[in-house]
C-alpha cells in the first residue's frame, strides 16, 4: 500500500511536496488534495497509467498542468458519480498508488462533490459547459463578462 502523508504542519507540507516531486520523477502515481477533490496525478509521459489506473476511456482526455504556455508544444496528449472529498473516498486505488498526500476532508475546504465546473473554449468567443461541477453560476457569469457567449450548438 501506498504511504499516506498527513498534512497537519508547514514541515508536513515541504515533505510531501519534496516526496510527491521524486514519485514523480520515478514515473509513479500520486493522490493529493485540489481545491475541489482529490485527485491523481502523474507526468504527462506516464499518462496511460491514470486512464488504467482509473479504467478511463481514451476519448476523455486527461487535464493538463503546465507552468507556462511554452510547456503546451511539448506536452501533446493524443467514474464514479461523486468526487472524492477525503482519501477514504478512494480506497480502493490505494493499492495502485505510490503516493497519497492526506489534507483532510476537502468539505472543509469548500469541496463539492460536483468537482470542478468544466468549460470548452476551443470555439473562438463562445463556451460550453462540458460539466456543470461546483461553481457554474459563477463560471457562467465570469465569461459574460469577459464578452464569451455560450455556445448553443
Amino acid at each position: 500500500m501506498a504511504p499516506i502523508l498527513q498534512l497537519r504542519s508547514e514541515n508536513d507540507i515541504k515533505y510531501a511536496i519534496k516526496k510527491a516531486a521524486e514519485v514523480l520523477r520515478n514515473g509513479g502515481i500520486i493522490a493529493l488534495p485540489t481545491d475541489t477533490i482529490y485527485g491523481v496525478s502523474t507526468l504527462v509521459k506516464n499518462s496511460e497509467k491514470i486512464y488504467k489506473l482509473k479504467h478511463r476511456p481514451h476519448e476523455k482526455p486527461l487535464g493538463l498542468f503546465v507552468a507556462n504556455l511554452n510547456q503546451i508544444e511539448n506536452a501533446n496528449l493524443s467514474g464514479t458519480p461523486e468526487s472524492p472529498l477525503c482519501i477514504q473516498d478512494f480506497k480502493n486505488l490505494w493499492s495502485s498508488l505510490d503516493l497519497i498526500i492526506d489534507a483532510g476532508p476537502i468539505v472543509q475546504n469548500q469541496g463539492n462533490r460536483n468537482g470542478s465546473t468544466i468549460i470548452d473554449l476551443s470555439v473562438n468567443g463562445k463556451f460550453t459547459i462540458v460539466r456543470d461541477g461546483c461553481a457554474k453560476e459563477q463560471t457562467i457569469k465570469t465569461l459574460k463578462e469577459f464578452g464569451l457567449v455560450e455556445n448553443q450548438e
